[in-house]
């Protein structure tokens, strides 16, 4: 199994590679104005992403459709070998972020490694704790129970999808136009239906099938479960509030622009009408 989990994974990054090099020949054929190599790039990898959440959310639903809601006892023979596929794609991810904000800096990989870890903390600690996540909770672990909770966890990857392609908009200069505040409107509620309300729905629907309070429930948790769980919690909620104020900024943004075209308009068939 072990051969076999490090061949899946092996394939999973030279696919993600060859991905990311096809959506790079597609957003250059796009002919998008005014992007450097290094947004193409970026543009390039959130389309890689976008692919990745559609597809870690379609194996979650699958999970939880198997295990009929059972959080804890019914097994899902699947989880292994996608756990192996999914970590190929956050390892090559991780590495394909590196490069592109680093570039081709000529600083030690000391300074490289620094510079990545400042551009986005949040980013980078999100990457690490899933291949920790994937490495010690599913790949090598002697758990026999708990695929259900598994199979919800990745329901989460259910609002990367409006990320990664709000991301995209963004990348090849699309800030400006409509469909980019509607992305980030469906982000923002994706978010919220996906990561904000799903984690508490899971540790009531876990208190139910064990017989306990809610509150019983959560104190029952294993304390590295639970330490987890809040530090996962507390990271979405930044990340959350960090959305809705940019989506607010977005829409306001948006409807200055609109108010600012009026005005423009109306001053134009004012001065025409003087002519």
């Amino acid at each position: 199994m072990l051969l076999f989990g490090l061949l899946l994974c092996a394939l999973s990054i030279l696919l993600h590679i060859a991905l990311l090099f096809t959506f790079r020949a597609i957003v250059q054929a796009a002919n998008f104005s005014g992007l450097q190599p290094k947004d193409v790039w970026s543009a390039a990898n959130w389309l890689v992403s976008l692919l990745q959440a559609c597809v870690a959310t379609t194996v979650g639903y699958m999970a939880v459709m198997s295990t009929n809601n059972d959080l804890l006892d019914t097994r899902v023979k699947f989880l292994a070998p996608y756990a192996w596929f999914s970590l190929g794609y956050w390892l090559y991810d991780l590495v394909c972020l590196f490069v592109i904000v680093t570039g081709r800096s000529e600083r030690g990989k000391l300074v490289q490694v620094w510079e990545f870890l400042v551009w986005w903390p949040g980013i980078v600690l999100h990457h690490l704790g899933i291949i920790l996540f994937l490495g010690l909770g599913i790949i090598h672990t002697t758990r026999t129970r708990g695929d259900g909770i598994i199979g919800f966890s990745l329901l989460m990857e259910f609002s990367s999808i409006f990320v990664a392609f709000r991301s995209f908009l963004g990348a090849v200069g699309l800030k400006r136009a409509r469909v980019y505040l509607v992305a980030g409107i469906l982000m923002v509620a994706a978010f919220f239906v996906s990561r904000v309300l799903l984690l508490p729905y899971i540790i009531n629907l876990y208190s139910a099938q064990v017989g306990l309070s809610l509150l019983d429930g959560v104190l029952s948790l294993p304390l590295k479960c639970s330490l987890g769980s809040a530090s996962f919690y507390c990271l979405n909620m930044y990340w959350f509030m960090l959305m809705l104020r940019g989506c607010v900024r977005a829409a306001r943004g948006s409807t200055s622009e609109h108010k600012n075209n009026q005005v423009v308009h109306k001053n134009n068939n004012k001065e025409h009408k003087n002519d």
